[in-house]
């Protein structure tokens, strides 16, 4: 039997999933596995981009290129360039012209829907333009830490978007990841510099796992809280991972784990007891951590309403920026974020990067928005943060109770 207790006049919160619901979770997963398995796409080398016709990005998994301007073509890659796609524009253009005389469709995908191979180039000058003012972490100032759903990152996907990833992971001394592999992070940490961890994969090679600057030293080995990814026998949760971290710049020791817990995939109300009790075995494994404390990831529940989390506020963790409501996520919701406790000095300086809403961009990056958060450091010599030796505000970007000012970087 299921376990629940009201709360808030009638509302009831269950703690444990009933049968019927998880047979229908249990089915939804299957079916949803067996969709991404069969849809699996492989990216091409960056520099093959402008020359792929139609039976390449097939093989690829891929229905279409994202459509850009010669001039462009010719800007990113080179002279020439623009007269081999006008080339190419045509050929394609007469077997377009004679599949519709036989009958086929030109839309290609085997059914499962329009799926656009993005021009690698673009997205790193478009990423450029929304985020290259922000200067590179050091050792010195506070720590930025940053949570990013980066979408089955594989090794194919490294390589072919890591000018992107140059740009965007040297803004942060960690990046709490979801949905990533162990190759794909290698590619980009052996690339700037970084170190990867990652935890085991489940059967749809999502893993959870984080990118490292060489500020942070990592202490021990990394811990995998693998009771996290088994609850009531759902397949393919994944489980929490955690560093023991030291800041060389100040000596200051943390905790920092990275979560991914269940979709809402079979409704949000049917799926939120297997959060719930995620949440509580996050909670029991972090109990009697005497260092300050990050939680960061992929939490798919709605983070300025939902009551999954509560177990780990009811143990005095806290989300950053709490009332909050941008979206993180491409469908409009705000599932990504951190939880801390006990981290001393304020934490906050929430920004969102939603790099899915631009159109060259396209969500093949990632459906989820970077979200990036600062640790106020005021140590001499090390803190240089304007607000050191002020009591921050309640409307200041470190506020009082943690809901300062979120900046939202949304270029369509």
């Amino acid at each position: 039997m299921s376990k629940s207790k009201s709360i808030k006049g009638n509302s009831v919160v269950r703690e444990q999933v009933p049968e019927g619901w998880l047979k229908r979770i249990i089915e939804a997963d299957e079916a949803h596995t067996n969709e991404v398995m069969s849809s699996r796409v492989e990216y091409p080398d960056p520099e093959d981009y402008v020359d792929l016709d139609a039976p390449a990005l097939e093989k690829l998994g891929f229905t279409e290129k994202v459509d850009f301007d010669p001039e462009e073509i010719e800007m990113l890659y080179g002279r020439g360039s623009s007269r081999k796609r006008r080339n190419r524009d045509r050929r394609n253009q007469r077997s377009k012209k004679s599949d519709r005389s036989k009958g086929k469709s030109s839309g290609g995908g085997g059914g499962q829907g329009s799926r656009k191979l993005p021009n690698p180039k673009a997205v790193a000058a478009e990423v450029q333009a929304i985020m290259g003012n922000i200067k590179p972490v050091d050792k010195s100032g506070n720590l930025v830490l940053s949570s990013w759903n980066m979408e089955f990152l594989d090794a194919s996907k490294a390589k072919f978007f890591l000018e992107t990833y140059e740009i965007i992971v040297p803004q942060s001394h960690l990046i709490a990841c979801s949905e990533i592999t162990q190759a794909g992070l290698d590619v980009i940490a052996n690339a700037i510099g970084y170190k990867a961890y990652a935890s085991v994969e489940n059967n749809r090679n999502q893993a959870v796992g984080f990118l490292v600057h060489p500020r942070l030293r990592v202490k021990g080995s990394p811990i995998s809280y693998d009771d996290v990814g088994t609850v009531q026998g759902i397949p393919n949760l994944r489980p929490a991972f955690r560093l023991d971290l030291e800041d060389t710049a100040t000596g200051e020791e943390f905790a920092a784990v990275v979560v991914h817990l269940k979709s809402m995939r079979g409704g949000p109300k049917v799926t939120a007891p297997v959060r719930r009790q995620q949440c509580r075995k996050i909670a029991d494994n972090l109990m009697g951590t005497k260092v300050a404390i990050f939680i960061g990831g992929d939490w798919n529940t709605f983070l300025d309403s939902s009551t999954d989390t509560d177990p780990l506020e009811d143990e005095g963790f806290t989300l950053v920026n709490p009332n909050d409501k941008t979206a993180t996520h491409a469908m409009g919701s705000r599932l990504d974020g951190f939880f801390k406790r006990d981290t001393g000095t304020p934490v906050g300086r929430m920004r969102v990067f939603n790099l899915w809403n631009n159109t060259k961009i396209t969500r093949a990056l990632s459906d989820h928005g970077v979200v990036r958060i600062h640790w106020r450091i005021c140590t001499a010599g090390v803190g240089n943060d304007p607000t050191c030796g002020t009591t921050p505000r309640t409307d200041g970007p470190f506020s009082v109770d943690g809901d300062g000012q979120t900046e939202v970087d949304v270029t369509p």
